[in-house]
This record gives C-alpha cells, structure tokens and sequence, in this order.
C-alpha cells in the first residue's frame, strides 16, 4: 500500500513535470534553498579544494526516505549511513544526490539519485544509477522528460563527497 502511494505521488509529480523542456527539472516548487557546506561525515581534504565546495549536506531524514521508502519490493530494509549532494551544472535546478547504504545481504553500497530539492517531501526523486535503479522503485532519471544519466554532472561529484 504504501509503495503504491508513493508511486502515485511520483506519477503525479512526473505529469507535473511533462512539460519541461530539454534537462530542466525544476517545474516543482523551489522552496529549498540549502546553504552549501560538506556534508557531516564526508570531511573536505585540502587536495580537495573546490569538489569540496560543492557539496553539500543531505538531512538524514530525507536520505532515509529515499533508500528506505523507495526500497525494491523483495530488498529487505535499506538504510541510510551517509549522503552528500552537489548541484548539477546540466540542470536549472537538480541535485545529484549520492547515499551510502546498506540492507539484507548488501554490506555498503553508492546509489544517486537526483532531486529538485533537499528537503523531505519537497521534490521528485529519480533513480540515476544503476544501484539506485535495482534497489528502489523510484522513477529512471534517464526515461523521464529530464533525460538524467550518469554521465551528468554532479554524479560522480556526489560520490566523491562521500570518499
């Protein structure tokens, strides 16, 4: 039941958003406005100097909400142990959200995912990746309007927020 919400909710967001033209996916609300800082557990090295500027902090909450609440059918319990975003350069306004994660059988992987918002509740989620495609059942980034792949910018800049 509450799978079937979600991707009602998510249906229904993806028709908001069928009118976006070429990669734009911000036609949902741009209330989020998160201040840009490494995110909590990933520390910036010197070396790192301006990917480290990029990140920025992902609320536990909502990094739950995406590996917990858009878990696969049949994947056990995901859950969250990290997350870091950096705002594409491809895009209007998507973040490409990086979550370290694990579950039944899965020791720790990287999915992405990519947002028009940082807050819980407050964007669409597309599954960018493949981890995030075969562990949860939120929409292919690259099968919507916005046309996301990993070849975007801020995919693997995510990832390196969290190394």
């Amino acid at each position: 039941m509450r799978t079937a919400s979600i991707v009602v909710t998510l249906l229904l967001s993806l028709t908001a958003c069928s009118g976006a033209t070429g990669g734009d996916a911000s036609s949902q609300s741009e209330t989020s406005t998160a201040p840009t800082a490494s995110p909590t557990s990933a520390a910036a090295d010197a070396d790192e100097g301006k990917q480290a500027d990029r990140c920025e902090i992902v609320p536990m909450k909502f990094a739950e909400a995406i590996v917990a609440e858009g878990a696969e059918d049949g994947v056990g319990r995901l859950k969250a142990l990290d997350a870091a975003a950096v705002r594409s350069r491809d895009y209007e306004k998507a973040y490409m959200i990086a979550v370290r994660f694990k579950g039944p059988g899965i020791d720790s992987e990287t999915g992405v995912w990519s947002s028009n918002s940082l807050k819980l509740g407050g964007g669409l989620i597309l599954a960018v990746d493949g981890l995030a495609k075969e562990f949860t059942v939120w929409p292919d980034a690259d099968k919507t309007d916005a046309g996301m792949s990993i070849a975007d910018d801020g995919v693997d800049e995510a990832k390196d927020c969290l190394s």
